[in-house]
């Protein structure tokens, strides 16, 4: 069909050529067909209660190239707490305040034992009120998953497209796909392994693909709505136990900070969990005032006053 260019479009074309190339200046989902390159914030909890509801513009390091945005994130691990109970649940609340975001009590994104036919069971708060149909995996749909990744981790896209699993990604805008499967292959690929203190096996590879395209709605949700150069979309894990974590999960969450998303663990009793994993490089580690066991995620009962209960 014949397409004629009005005078308004030319306009705007020209405009965005003038006020939102190399400017500083961002129009809302300017990147939405480029890519992000994430930065590691050295920080302080100073930093992180700074940072953390800034868009990522306006964080340390942040720049543009091309239409690769280095977005500035956070990947830390929070061992311990404040001696003052109320102190570190205000820490908490300040943390799940921000939008776009991702809170669980549990290490495990997809399942800590994960076999070829035992069905993902995600483990979310009580409070979300919400339930996931368990997906199982066959050997068969397995294996066909494993024939369309190549030994350096490239993707046989248009195959992936076409298999039963890819029907939760197929009515995502396609930018988003393609930014999803990029990022896929960046972590898949073997010239990236020195972010894994294991040896991710083929068997890890397929699985990690497979938790993709099965995983939670709502982490899809955190990627659908990220403007690159606005507010960063977050993941937060309470850790209060000794429970640790599985390759299954370390390989989703490495994936989302490859994407250029916030990661905080916060570990009361600063557990040796995610450190067996992820080396100490790749991310960063606050320590707060001390160390605490069975820590539940509620707040302490205020105690009232004398003066309060006489002229109550």
């Amino acid at each position: 069909m014949e397409k004629v260019t009005t005078y308004a479009k030319l306009a705007t074309e020209e405009l965005d050529q003038t006020l939102y190339q190399d400017t500083g200046i961002y129009r809302p989902l300017q990147f939405t067909g480029g890519t992000t390159s994430p930065l590691l914030l050295d920080s302080v909890i100073e930093d992180l209660l700074t940072y953390w509801q800034e868009p990522s513009k306006m964080r340390p390091g942040f720049k543009v190239i091309d239409s690769t945005v280095y977005t500035p994130i956070f990947f830390s691990k929070i061992n311990g707490t404040y001696k003052d109970a109320n102190a570190y649940y205000q820490l908490i609340d300040n943390l799940r305040q921000a939008p776009h975001i991702y809170f669980s009590e549990s290490p495990h994104l997809t399942t800590s034992s994960f076999t070829q036919t035992q069905g993902i069971r995600y483990h979310n708060l009580s409070h979300l009120n919400t339930t996931y149909t368990p997906k199982s995996y066959t050997h068969n749909e397995l294996n066909s998953l494993s024939q369309l990744i190549d030994l350096e981790g490239r993707l046989d896209r248009d195959s992936l497209k076409k298999h039963p699993f890819y029907t939760s990604l197929k009515i995502k805008r396609e930018s988003l796909q393609n930014f999803i499967l990029q990022k896929l292959e960046e972590t898949l690929n073997s010239k990236n392994q020195q972010q894994f203190l294991f040896s991710v096996s083929d068997l890890d590879k397929v699985r990690l693909i497979a938790n993709v395209l099965t995983c939670d709605a709502k982490l899809l949700e955190l990627i659908e709505h990220y403007d690159f150069t606005g507010l960063v979309p977050k993941i937060v894990l309470y850790l209060n136990t000794n429970e640790n974590f599985h390759t299954d999960d370390v390989l989703l969450l490495s994936l989302f900070r490859n994407m250029g998303l916030d990661i905080i663990l916060l570990s009361p009793n600063g557990a040796h969990t995610i450190e067996q994993f992820i080396p100490s490089s790749h991310m960063t580690h606050i320590q707060l005032e001390c160390f605490a066991d069975h820590y539940p995620l509620k707040a302490p009962t205020q105690k009232k006053s004398f003066f309060s209960k006489l002229f109550r």
